[in-house]
């Protein structure tokens, strides 16, 4: 009961301030036990601070039309690259050019590891040029290269291509 006495006394007295003329914005303060509540920000004339409006701005109705909003916010209209459309991976495809599974090239050290990142990891399909099927089973082989030993399982192989070793 005595916090609300308190509360009472705290608002009385930004009123009067406000009424005097101050024009400072303050926001009361209310403790209830431990925590600690916040009320609204409150302007001259005693109404609340709405955020986002300007005093003396006019307004249309038209600023809350869609097409207001979607000009001051950004939307993405490009979608993210996942690789050519099907057509064109067809024709960039290396394994349906040549009718070549990639699953039965699994022992193919060399050739798997084109398609590995120097950190080990299997390249994305916008960078591989492959068609959906043929980046699965190409993904799927690359694993089974790693499991049996074939190609390293965190780094690319290092090929040597002036020595003739490899």
């Amino acid at each position: 009961m005595e916090q609300l006495s308190d509360f009472v006394h705290d608002i009385a007295e930004e009123q009067e301030t406000l009424a005097a003329g101050s024009s400072a914005v303050e926001s009361f303060v209310f403790d209830k036990g431990a925590a600690e509540v916040r009320g609204p920000s409150i302007n001259v004339k005693g109404s609340p601070v709405l955020k986002g409006f300007v005093p003396n701005q006019f307004v249309q109705p038209r600023d809350f039309s869609r097409e207001v909003y979607m000009s001051k916010h950004s939307v993405r209209t490009r979608r993210p690259l996942l690789g050519p459309d099907a057509s064109t991976s067809r024709y960039l495809d290396v394994f349906y050019q040549s009718n070549i599974d990639p699953l039965n090239e699994c022992q193919n050290s060399t050739l798997m590891s084109r398609f590995v990142t120097t950190m080990g990891k299997i390249k994305g399909r916008n960078e591989t040029n492959l068609t959906w099927k043929n980046q699965r089973r190409l993904g799927k082989a690359i694993r089974r290269a790693k499991m049996m030993g074939i190609i390293p399982v965190l780094s690319r192989r290092h090929l040597l291509h002036n020595s003739g070793r490899w």
